[in-house]
């Protein structure tokens, strides 16, 4: 299951992952975990993915981009832990839209809005 808002009393249920779609052994544990994003729209213009803005430099991520922040993985015994800064990130155009990298359970996205110099 997928939850929102870990931090609160009542967490907030956003998705669920019934064993029933994993067959072998990922029924019992996964080995990876996946975040991702996609941008779609009907026109060739660029369109804007989280604020706008892309995450380039720690002041202009912190001011303007989209962020993600308290990202924990639970294991199976119930015990939380928070994303690991060691994360590959894979983008079909880094100068459009970009990621940075996971600090203390927190990450920033965005792009082309407004490119940051």
């Amino acid at each position: 299951m997928v939850h929102c808002g870990l931090n609160q009393r009542d967490p907030t249920l956003i998705g669920r992952y019934p064993r029933s779609l994993f067959p072998g052994g990922l029924a019992d544990r996964a080995t990876h975990i996946h975040i991702g994003g996609v941008v779609a729209a009907r026109t060739r213009d660029l369109v804007p993915m989280g604020s706008g803005y892309l995450p380039t430099d720690k002041a202009m991520a912190t001011a303007m981009a989209a962020s993600f922040s308290n990202i924990q993985v639970i294991d199976q015994d119930g015990q939380a832990s928070l994303l690991s800064p060691n994360l590959s990130a894979y983008m079909t155009s880094r100068d459009t839209y970009s990621v940075s990298s996971v600090i203390n359970g927190k990450f920033f996205y965005g792009g082309p809005f407004q490119k940051s110099t």
